[in-house]
């Protein structure tokens, strides 16, 4: 008969007193190129600006980021955004959202509900860099 042992799991208490960054939640559209380009469309739509709670992870893994020409190449999680639950923020795509903080862009990874409990958020994000270079927005 095997033991049962319990798992100790980190806590992630969020007070609303803690959203106290604003931040820009916005959506990455790409467009077929024509016939006679090859150059595809970009565009962004912002989403939502709500206020949020930020927590750095330490970059990506134990070498940190990965950086060419200032801008991050991994995709390794760097900082984790709260923000209040909002049902248009639960599962945001990979890749293709973004949030803007402090003139920088980072790529949304993923989305975490906080404890299923629709009240807290936590987006998952990739820092790419400063948001005057467009390679950030890749």
């Amino acid at each position: 008969m095997s033991t049962c042992k319990k798992k100790k799991f980190d806590r992630t208490d969020i007070c609303a007193g803690d959203l106290d960054k604003k931040i820009v939640i916005k959506s990455r559209a790409m467009g077929n190129p024509g016939l006679d380009t090859l150059e595809y469309t970009e565009g962004f739509t912002t989403i939502g600006t709500p206020f949020a709670a930020l927590k750095t992870t330490g970059g990506t893994g134990t070498k940190g980021t990965h950086r060419f020409d200032g801008i991050n190449i991994a995709d390794g999680v760097t900082h984790l955004f709260f923000i209040r639950y909002q049902s248009k923020y639960d599962g945001l795509e990979h890749g293709n959202n973004f949030v803007g903080f402090k003139n920088r862009n980072y790529r949304v990874i993923s989305t975490v509900n906080n404890d299923e409990q629709d009240k807290f958020i936590i987006l998952q994000c990739a820092e790419r860099g400063d948001d005057t270079k467009t390679a950030s927005e890749a």
